[in-house]
């Protein structure tokens, strides 16, 4: 009896760890943002334990909604419903759960907001039951990430309402379909103009003076028309785009 409870507990643990901590791979990313789970619950219904796990993708490109089966016999019937900030209409998953290894519901929902709330609703139909229940994660660029980043906040009443304004803006002349790739590859650009500048390598860029209110430089690539406007004062990032 006590190998069963021991086996048991192990598949419970297993199954509410995040998904994305086990399978990405983000070497290429030097800024993510914070992930804050609000709820991860275990369900009782009887005679399955369910371990409900919501898990944000820290690389921005969606969430993963985890429901485990602690029991001998599969789920009948498992909807995960997902609604995240910035998107107007949810996301729906159904599908039978097995029993001990569970099942993940994977949603691409990129993260379009530098705050991102990912609210799941799980409804679970069982032969001894029904129940409905609700968790979530929230992933956020908190204004001394940015200020690590050296993201400035411009103008803006906060770095987080200048990256969101200049991503929406910029997205698509750079190729980022989330804030966490567009901040990365400014930062990456930025990284590659101090290298230069360091190096008098400047030759490939079409250096002017900004015309805002904070004193700054646009460096324009000259071959692949990617710019930045950086602070004259610690070179920090005021836009991105190309």
């Amino acid at each position: 009896m006590k190998f069963i409870s021991f086996i048991i507990t192990l598949i419970v643990v297993f199954t509410s760890i995040p998904l994305n901590v086990l399978a990405e791979d983000e070497t290429d990313l030097f800024f993510t943002p914070e992930e804050n789970i609000i709820t991860n619950q275990v369900e009782l219904l009887a005679p399955n334990g369910i371990p409900i796990t919501v898990s944000a993708k820290s690389d921005g490109t969606g969430v993963n909604v985890h429901v485990g089966n602690v029991g001998v016999d599969g789920l009948d019937s498992v909807t995960v419903t997902v609604k995240a900030t910035g998107y107007t209409t949810p996301k729906t998953q159904t599908s039978y759960v097995p029993a001990v290894i569970g099942k993940n519901f994977s949603f691409s929902f990129p993260m379009i907001k530098s705050k991102t709330t990912y609210d799941a609703t799980i409804k679970i139909i069982d032969g001894s039951g029904t129940i409905t229940r609700t968790a979530k994660s929230t992933l956020e660029f908190t204004e001394s990430k940015l200020e690590s980043a050296k993201w400035h906040k411009g103008t803006f009443s906060s770095r987080a309402s200048s990256l969101d304004y200049h991503f929406n803006k910029h997205k698509s002349e750079v190729g980022s379909t989330n804030i966490v790739s567009y901040l990365n590859k400014a930062t990456n650009y930025r990284t590659e103009i101090i290298n230069d500048i360091t190096n008098k390598n400047t030759d490939k860029y079409k250096i002017t003076t900004a015309t805002g209110s904070i004193a700054s430089k646009k460096y324009k690539n000259k071959s692949d028309l990617r710019f930045a406007i950086l602070t004259n004062s610690g070179n920090q990032i005021l836009s991105f785009g190309r």
